[in-house]
């Protein structure tokens, strides 16, 4: 059994059982070799091979560029380890923007993406690659394609959140608290500031299909590492009233005296009429939404809203897709929302992740420990 481990332009390499992987996975068409030096951890055979779920002769494709290659490089070792056949393909940033700008990926690719039947996608989480991303997505979820998608995901977080994670528990807790959200009309999301002051954001998802991130692929359906959610796209027109963002954005945790208080009108993020605290981080990201704003009006859509499932996330840390999954939390996010069913086609996925008070769904209270952990546990907590 042979691995295709593809590294540059015109380069390929055959990776077969036994041998070594760093002597070829990241040389890119040259004969120099990067020396990369890292703490080899063990990464969880049985919770990835559950999770690929791959049958007799089926096959997994790995994209990954320079900030993921530590993490592509354990998986090509523990997919050798399991005899897991599959093909690594290397695309630096620089090419994924060229793809970004472009009106479709390469044919090349997207018969890469359609002869396999799963993707793991190990690649920086810069927010002008969004929409590559979304496209790689969209390519392989149309295929049929089991995706594993890790934008931003490095080795501390992926051994931190992975080790010991019990899928089928996660699962279980999804779909009974997916069992309110689906098929349902309106979602009214309640927060409190620092001033005990009740915020309410309005949500329309009647029509939009509920994702459930757990672990367990399925074809067409894509879960993250970390995994751990629900989430969906509301309509875009729809978000209307405040919200207060008291847990993280990214690279931005909230505390202490750091408020900020989102105001949306006909489904988009008012500025003017949004409140930030005077201190350096929440100036920051008001800077960070003016940027947004200036680059692309629908980069302030509220285009997806999202419940975390994973009780092993103890902090937060600004990385979304780390803290998006903590249980206890739910999380709004501005921007792009193509690939679970949306119609916000834009340059970015911004990810705000908030304690809520109070979440109605049709006019029924949703339970708030959600069968895991309670909204007050240690799961709010800040690195």
């Amino acid at each position: 059994m042979q691995h295709t481990v593809d590294v540059g332009q015109h380069s390929v390499w055959s990776v077969v059982h036994g041998e070594p992987l760093n002597a070829c996975l990241w040389q890119r068409g040259t004969n120099t070799k990067e020396a990369t030096v890292i703490e080899k951890v063990p990464l969880d055979l049985e919770v990835l091979a559950e999770m690929l779920a791959l049958g007799p002769g089926q096959t997994f494709l790995l994209i990954f560029d320079r900030f993921g290659h530590e993490v592509a490089e354990l998986i090509c070792e523990t997919a050798t380890k399991m005899r897991l056949p599959f093909c690594a393909r290397f695309i630096p940033m620089s090419t994924q923007l060229q793809y970004a700008s472009e009106n479709t990926i390469p044919a090349d690719l997207q018969s890469c993406l359609k002869q396999h039947d799963a993707l793991i996608f190990v690649v920086s989480d810069q927010e002008d690659c969004t929409r590559f991303r979304a496209k790689v997505l969209t390519v392989s979820r149309e295929a049929g394609g089991k995706i594993l998608h890790m934008p931003g995901v490095d080795l501390a977080l992926i051994t931190e959140t992975l080790s010991g994670f019990d899928v089928a528990r996660v699962h279980d807790t999804a779909l009974r608290l997916g069992g309110i959200f689906d098929q349902a009309r309106t979602v009214e999301i309640s927060t409190v500031d620092r001033k005990g002051i009740l915020h309410k954001l309005q949500l329309d998802i009647e029509g939009r299909e509920l994702h459930y991130d757990t672990g367990m692929l399925a074809p067409g359906r894509i879960t993250q590492i970390p995994t751990g959610e629900l989430y969906i796209a509301p309509q875009e027109d729809s978000a209307e009233g405040s919200i207060v963002i008291n847990g993280s954005a990214p690279e931005r945790v909230f505390r202490n005296n750091n408020v900020v208080v989102l105001r949306c009108t006909k489904g988009v993020v008012n500025i003017e009429k949004s409140f930030f605290s005077d201190t350096i981080e929440c100036r920051g990201f008001k800077r960070e939404l003016v940027k947004y704003k200036a680059q692309d009006r629908r980069n302030l859509t509220v285009g997806e809203l999202g419940i975390g499932l994973n009780p092993s996330i103890m902090r937060l840390t600004g990385k979304p897709i780390h803290d998006e999954k903590a249980a206890g939390t739910a999380h709004i996010a501005l921007g792009d929302n193509t690939p679970f069913g949306g119609n916000n086609d834009c340059d970015c996925h911004v990810d705000l992740i908030f304690v809520p008070e109070k979440i109605t769904v049709d006019g029924v209270d949703a339970p708030l420990d959600w069968g895991l952990r309670r909204r007050d546990s240690d799961a709010t907590k800040t690195a």
